[in-house]
């Protein structure tokens, strides 16, 4: 049988009046909770608090016999609110304290704390987001008879704008179980912004939103609106499946200049909730991702893909039908090319199939540029076209399924359908694995060259674990004395290969770039390892390899070369006779 109650405020209290600018405390009594604020003036003017103690009500609004405690206060890092920083309690929790020092630039930090009904932890549901309120103007903000306060945003000085998270304490034992096998969460209800000009542009997603799409007009004087959406969770026959959506632990990321091209991927398993822009296209941009959770169960992101480009000055985007957005890429000004990511959240977790008895990790360079892809966005991004050795290339146009004279950047000539692109490719054994590109002495097909075009230089996904896949290819030999030989081939994608800082020059450097290394396994015992360099490939004995065991798991560590991605087996620099490769161990680790 179910059961089902409400926490709601009782007995609501007031402080005395605090100087908050000299750093004063405010915490609440024990077992209440912050129903309310109010302040008025300057840093130096008063405030006061309002809080509450907690009773529990039936559907019908009778008052329940119950123990109710409000415990496990913990202290939040400090945040400098002036800045727009949202600050949300945890799951599960709620505000019970607050302490800032100095003005609008000082720092500030909040005390949060789990409710608890006779034992059990009470959820944290509905969170709402508040009308904006100028405190200064001594108005007091106080929440309704069922709503506590789980976070509040103050932009700007005394006479900047507050808004207020709230939340409903709810305990409801059929909201509390994992999502069914095969559910997943798309957008539902979708509503477009306030128009903002971009180049002092601030947009964050109301509470349990997320960004589904963008679109801007002209240049940073321009306009920009963002599309968002409301969350629903269905099963696989698209039937709606009951629960409680939530989007949490929102984090504004690092500065980045978008206009060189590298862009932002939110963290794996992160949406994206807000974005930040000041002045033209060198200007900085910030990104707000957040986490999904289906009864407070946290989700994963799978499927990731990118959009096709779009102008940037006139670009309209919208995710695909259960597509959220997870990135955003942008070359140039407002003339240029941007695309998006995408993912699709899933409810439930999702374990790595673990195929083989050791983990590889390929540490990239500290300085790398260009990172792994999914090759699938490399040809979304791409022309597909035959050289003509003397003459113009052509491109191969969807409108009229055949390739035509000219060098056009119609849409129409993106994202060939991969159907089309292998009618194209040999079929000859061996040749297929070659890296074509139009003057290759290699051919594919009838003595003509064929090959895939990106519109710029790609710099790939800068944080691929979990994003980026890896293809296997494995081939079983039983020996004849009994033992069992295990070959292992892993391939990598890297979107463009840069002639390394050494080289003497820079004919090397090409678009599309696979690597891969072969492991050799005796009975599941790792004996070597074959490693992609340019041309060739090396068999590295065991012995020479950086193998560990982590958790009863051996752990293989190779080295991928900056710029040209060339793999090695320790960090260090090689002299390949035309061109000198440098590894190093201070990069970022691909699992």
């Amino acid at each position: 049988m179910s059961t089902k109650f409400r926490i709601v405020p009782d007995k609501r209290m007031i402080t005395e009046y605090i100087k908050e600018s000299e750093g004063v405390i405010f915490m609440c009594p024990a077992n209440t909770v912050m129903t309310g604020r109010w302040h008025e003036n300057d840093e130096n003017g008063p405030t006061m608090y309002q809080y509450a103690t907690l009773k529990a009500i039936d559907s019908s609004g009778n008052v329940l016999p119950m123990t109710i405690e409000v415990t496990d206060i913990k202290w939040s890092g400090a945040i400098k609110e002036s800045d727009g920083i949202l600050f949300q309690a945890p799951e599960n929790r709620v505000i019970v304290g607050r302490q800032h020092s100095g003005d609008e630039n000082g720092w500030t930090k909040y005390a949060t704390a789990i409710v608890k009904a006779n034992g059990e932890i009470v959820p944290t549901i509905s969170i709402q987001q508040t009308p904006s309120i100028k405190e200064s103007a001594s108005v007091w903000f106080v929440t309704d008879a069922y709503r506590i306060i789980v976070g509040r945003c103050h932009i700007g000085d005394e006479n900047g704008m507050t808004f207020y998270l709230t939340a409903e304490l709810v305990y409801d034992s059929t909201l509390l179980d994992p999502a069914p096998k095969g559910t997943y969460i798309i957008p539902n209800i979708r509503s477009v912004s306030s128009v903002l000009r971009e180049s002092e542009s601030d947009f964050m997603c109301p509470v349990n939103t997320v960004i589904t799409g963008r679109w801007h007009d002209g240049d940073e004087n321009g306009e920009t609106t963002y599309q968002y959406a409301t969350l629903k969770a269905i099963n696989t026959k698209g039937e709606e499946v009951p629960g409680n959506i939530t989007v949490e632990n929102i984090i504004w990321h690092a500065e980045i200049k978008e206009s060189k091209g590298d862009g932002f991927d939110a963290p794996v398993n992160r949406v994206i909730v807000g974005r930040r822009h000041r002045g033209d296209e060198n200007g900085n941009t910030q990104y707000a991702t957040a986490v999904v959770k289906f009864n407070g169960y946290p989700t994963v992101i799978k499927r990731y893909t990118v959009s096709e480009i779009q102008i940037e000055s006139n670009g309209a985007f919208v995710c695909d039908k259960n597509y959220v957005m997870t990135g955003r890429h942008h070359y140039g000004d407002e003339n240029d090319y941007t695309y998006y990511g995408m993912g699709i959240i899933f409810c439930g977790q999702y374990a790595t199939q673990i195929t083989y008895p050791f983990d590889l990790i390929v540490s990239l360079h500290e300085n790398e540029e260009y990172f792994p892809m999914i090759p699938s966005d490399y040809i979304i991004l791409s022309r597909f076209r035959q050289h003509i050795s003397g003459g113009s290339d052509l491109g191969y146009d969807k409108n009229t399924g055949d390739f035509v004279n000219g060098n056009s950047h119609d849409m129409n000539f993106y994202n060939v359908p991969v159907s089309v692109i292998k009618k194209y490719h040999s079929t000859k054994e061996h040749y297929r694995l070659f890296n074509l590109r139009p003057r290759d002495e290699f051919r594919l097909k009838d003595g003509k060259t064929y090959f895939i075009q990106p519109f710029a230089n790609l710099y790939g996904d800068t944080d691929p674990n979990g994003r980026v896949p890896v293809y296997v290819n494995e081939l079983n030999y039983n020996m004849p004395d009994g033992a069992k030989m295990t070959y292992v081939d892993f391939w990598l994608f890297f979107g463009y290969n840069a002639a390394p800082k050494f080289a003497a020059t820079v004919h090397m450097s090409h678009q599309g770039d696979w690597e891969h290394i072969m492991v050799k396994m005796v009975d599941n015992k790792v004996v070597g390892a074959w490693l992609s360099a340019h041309t060739s490939n090396s068999y590295t004995p065991v012995s020479n390899l950086q193998v560990t065991t982590v958790n009863g798991r051996q752990r293989i560590v190779v080295y991928c070369a900056i710029g040209s991605h060339a793999l090695y087996n320790r960090p260090d620099r090689f002299d390949a006779g035309w061109v000198i490769d440098e590894t190093s161990y201070a990069g970022y680790k691909w699992l």
